[in-house]
This record gives C-alpha cells, structure tokens and sequence, in this order.
C-alpha cells in the first residue's frame, strides 16, 4: 500500500464517520457514498473497488457497520415514526442494499404485528375518516393502508377490530 493509498484511505476514512454520524447506514450505501466521493478522482476503476473495500472492512471491523442492527433500527423507526406494513418494510431495505435473508431475519426477530401497526395508524387518521360516509371510508382505509405496506388480512382485521366503520 502506498502513501497515496494511505492518505485516500484515511480521507474516506474520515468522510464515511461525517456520513455515519446522522444516522446508521447500511454497507450498500457506505459503498455507494465512497464511490460517488471518488467519482471525479483519477484513478483506476479497479483502484477505487480497493479502496471502498479497505474502508467498508475498517468500518465493519469498528463496528461502525452491520446491516443486521442497521436493518433492526430501521425497521424500529419506521414502527414509531412512520408506521408500515411487512411489504413496505422489505421494499425499503432492499432499496438500501440490506440483503432478503437479513431482513427475513430481522422481522421474525421483532416480531411485529401488522395489525396493531394499521390500528395506529387508523386511530391517528380517526377524525379524517369519521367525516367520510361507511362506503367512501372503507375504500379510502384500504388505500392508505396498502399504499403503506399492509397485506389485506391485515387491513381487514384492523378496519373489523377499530370501530372506526360504524
């Protein structure tokens, strides 16, 4: 490894922690940040693909990145914040680069339930659909909840669990 490998090394070193400290990340974006940091640099294709590898492995090894515990945080995040459904979920990681076997996992861990999820939701959209009439506010329930992620049953069992349909 040569000086200039060392110097770039510790630059990205030191942008990947500035990028880190707003929020976790999953390795696919770490990887995809140091390449666009690289971008405009001229060096070999081959060089770059060396050099993310040597910072993503010093990050893992810091324990910086892991995209099992960044894959449980977003998950938990998304539950409180902006809740969504399974599907929703997995689309989402799978755009961060988290792979399907890890986020299966992830989700089995947690456990969540979708119904107690669309239930919150519901109750926080209460005076939005209480001015709707029984028809129009069943089919506007269904069309936010599956953009949102939920599978019917799911749907289904929290529109007959919350008494928002009366």
């Amino acid at each position: 490894m040569t000086k200039t490998d060392e110097s770039f090394i510790e630059t990205l070193l030191y942008a990947a922690n500035r990028y880190l400290a707003r929020r976790p990340r999953s390795r696919h974006e770490i990887k995809e940040y140091l390449g666009r940091r690289l971008y405009k640099k001229i060096i070999p294709d081959d060089k770059k693909t060396y050099l993310i590898d040597k910072v993503v492995k010093e990050l893992e090894d810091q324990e910086l990145i892991n995209d099992e515990s960044f894959a449980t945080w977003w998950i938990e995040d998304r539950s409180y914040f902006k809740p969504r459904g399974k599907r929703a979920l997995i689309f989402e990681l799978r755009a961060k680069g988290v792979a399907k076997e890890v986020i299966e996992a992830v989700l089995d861990k947690l456990d969540l339930s979708e119904v107690e999820l669309a239930k919150a939701i519901l109750n926080k959209k209460r005076l939005v659909f209480e001015r709707l009439d029984k028809n129009l506010r069943q089919e506007q329930i269904r069309k936010l909840l599956s953009r949102r992620g939920f599978t019917y049953e799911a749907i289904k069992k929290a529109i007959e669990e919350i008494d928002i349909m009366e």
